[in-house]
């Protein structure tokens, strides 16, 4: 509702606490029973002055017809009638009715539990509900000055009604918490613990940009964990046997289509994973499960049977007598960029099926770049992926002192249809080893060694072998969901600038905001 010229309106004009029916439970709905759903209108079509047809849009639940008719005027249907004619499209309701018709999806031979949501409860596999109205509350109006139709695409700054007027949208953010949920269950079942680790940590060179939160307390700040690494190693020097969490990581870095500035891994909210007295292999093989047993759960036609191993192919990045000289070619990306456009346009059927498979044999260390912020070593190299990885053989080991480059790391990563999905690796347990690769290898000052006492403290405390993995989540969901943005599968992601148009973040800050924190802006020259 816009406010007048003079900023001001009236009370009237600002609504009333709406006293409305609850929904109904899957019980209820039986033809001939009176129910309540709520939803918003969808459509009307009204047929002759007496018989009007409405669909009303229930977030996770069947399609809702109502019928409205009368018969003579002056009466409580009449009344219903008028009130459904004059309610503006896509306004919120709260509709009663009897159930006139049921229609289930009896091709269905999978079990499916009520559909539930805030709009209600409904029966097994029901699919579609005709009810005839008795009657309509609105419970807020749709303006006119914001037009709906198929042509229109709303801006991000309106991403509530991208989402409300998108079925693709909402049914990813549907889809999505079954994903996380299945996860959960699978790692649950394999007694892993679900162990959440603090969002404000401290500033560590592990390779990436970070984001920085000042404090009252002046020269000091937290960052924002790039990851939960060291914490969940630490989980494992403290007898955690299966340690998982659904983790917010935040890397200042430039943003592509899958990754936004936090991304969540289930390594990613990530689902982030670490398993004590285990080896990559044992890693990798406990993935393959929680990843079929997802396949499984959302994906029947897949048909893997229960109790099936499912073993993914590994694939090398180890070129024999060849220096790795990266992961892809200019002809292998324009491939792929010209399959997905061919497939927007419709001119090619995407391909449903999902083609998982590991690389592994990654080199330990590569040269550093001048944009990458590195380890903060003087090598001229930083670990390829972050410096807690493990040589893979005991011959690697002994490069480390004469070709540290030659050196191969214990890390696989995860890719399906060509999209890496997360990584991991095995760790170095032992502190000796550990803090030679930091100062003998990556040649870190004193200082910068020192910023990871308390991971050396843990390792020396007798910490057992480990290893963990890392899934980026949401572009896990995008991909099983048959999309190319994470974009589609966040409520309210950031641009390619990283903002949230919708809210419009980041904001300005003030001097006053800064001192408080023992801040200024940096003078002008």
């Amino acid at each position: 509702m816009r406010a007048s010229s003079s900023g001001k309106q009236s009370a009237s004009n600002c609504g009333k606490n709406d006293d409305f029916p609850r929904a109904s439970k899957a019980a209820d709905f039986k033809e001939g029973q009176t129910v309540t759903v709520h939803g918003f209108l969808a459509r009307k079509r009204v047929k002759h002055s007496k018989l009007v047809f409405a669909d009303i849009q229930i977030d996770n639940g069947p399609a809702v017809q109502i019928t409205s008719s009368f018969q003579d005027v002056d009466t409580p249907a009449h009344a219903t009638n008028q009130a459904l004619r004059g309610i503006p499209l896509y306004s919120p309701v709260s509709v009663t009715g009897t159930v006139a018709q049921l229609y289930s999806n009896t091709q269905s031979t999978d079990t499916q539990p009520s559909l539930s949501s805030a709009s209600g409860s409904f029966p097994d596999q029901v699919v579609r509900v005709d009810m005839d109205l008795e009657s309509i509350q609105p419970l807020n109006v749709f303006p006119k000055d914001i037009v709906v139709s198929k042509d229109v695409q709303f801006p991000p700054s309106s991403r509530h009604l991208q989402i409300r007027f998108s079925d693709a949208l909402r049914t990813r953010l549907l889809v999505r918490p079954q994903i996380a949920f299945q996860l959960r269950k699978s790692l649950n079942d394999l007694a892993f613990t679900e162990v959440e680790t603090p969002i404000l940590f401290k500033s560590t060179p592990e390779g990436a940009r970070e984001f920085l939160v000042p404090t009252r307390r002046s020269g000091f700040a937290y960052a924002l964990p790039q990851s939960p690494q060291q914490y969940k190693q630490m989980l494992m020097a403290s007898g955690i046997r299966g340690y998982y969490q659904f983790a917010r990581c935040f890397r200042d870095e430039d943003l592509r289509a899958d990754r936004q500035p936090e991304f969540t891994q289930a390594r990613q909210y990530r689902l982030d994973l670490e398993m004590s007295f285990a080896t990559g292999e044992d890693v990798m093989r406990t993935v393959e499960t929680i990843v079929s047993d997802l396949t499984r759960s959302l994906i029947p036609t897949l048909r893997v049977k229960k109790g099936e191993d499912v073993y993914l192919p590994r694939k090398s990045l180890a070129r024999e007598n060849k220096p790795f000289q990266g992961g892809s070619t200019a002809l292998g990306t324009f491939r792929a960029q010209l399959y997905q456009a061919a497939v927007s346009k419709g001119l090619l059927p995407r391909d449903l099926s999902f083609q998982f498979l590991w690389v592994n044999n990654f080199p330990m260390f590569t040269p550093d770049n001048e944009t990458d912020p590195g380890q903060g070593g003087r090598a001229g190299f930083s670990a390829t992926h972050h410096p807690f990885t493990a040589p893979l053989t005991d011959e690697d080991v002994e490069l480390l002192a004469t070709d540290p480059l030659k050196a191969r790391a214990d890390h696989y990563d995860l890719v399906v249809n060509g999209i890496e999905l997360g990584g991991g690796s095995r760790r170095i347990h032992v502190a000796k080893m550990q803090e030679y690769v930091m100062r003998e290898i990556l040649q870190m000052t004193d200082k910068g060694v020192a910023q990871f006492s308390h991971l050396l403290e843990a390792l020396r405390a007798g910490c057992p072998p480990h290893a963990g993995f890392a899934l980026g989540f949401d572009r896990l969901v995008a991909v099983l969901t048959y999309t190319d943005s994470v974009r589609d599968v966040i409520a309210f992601p950031k641009s390619m600038k990283g903002e949230d148009l919708t809210v419009k973040s980041p904001g300005k800050i003030t001097k006053e905001q800064l001192e408080t924190y023992h801040l200024a802006f940096p003078s002008k020259k």
